[in-house]
């Protein structure tokens, strides 16, 4: 699978999906709302990754994006929690408060995208 990430415009306050990045010189390629591309330098903007997973309503899971999801607990009880999705150690968690879940090992049925750390 060939990573896939999207942009958030520090200036213009908005998500942008980005089209290329050039790692040497530093700038990425974001696809504007018009239909054209801009070059951004990375101080320019935050990236997110996708995690290659979508949520109960086929919304794409990136790095960044608040979920609300459902654990089990060890006496199975079911509770309904809030996170944000993170990169780190090479996986994907939700991180919610000290609790840190490997998002892989959540079913998807149960993730919700509710926003974003930059927008919400």
């Amino acid at each position: 699978m060939i990573p896939k990430f999207r942009a958030w415009l520090k200036a213009g306050k908005i998500m942008l999906p980005v089209g290329e990045i050039d790692f040497d010189y530093e700038f990425a390629y974001l696809e504007e709302e018009n239909g054209y591309r801009c070059e951004r330098d990375f101080d320019e903007f935050d990236l997110m990754q996708f995690t290659g997973l979508k949520d109960k309503n086929d919304k794409e899971i990136f790095d960044g994006d608040i979920v609300k999801f459902t654990v089990t607990n060890g006496f199975n009880y079911v509770i309904d929690e809030d996170g944000v999705v993170t990169y780190k150690l090479g996986a994907f968690y939700v991180v919610n408060g000290l609790a840190e879940y490997l998002i892989s090992n959540i079913n998807t049925n149960e993730i919700e995208v509710i926003g974003n750390e930059f927008e919400n």
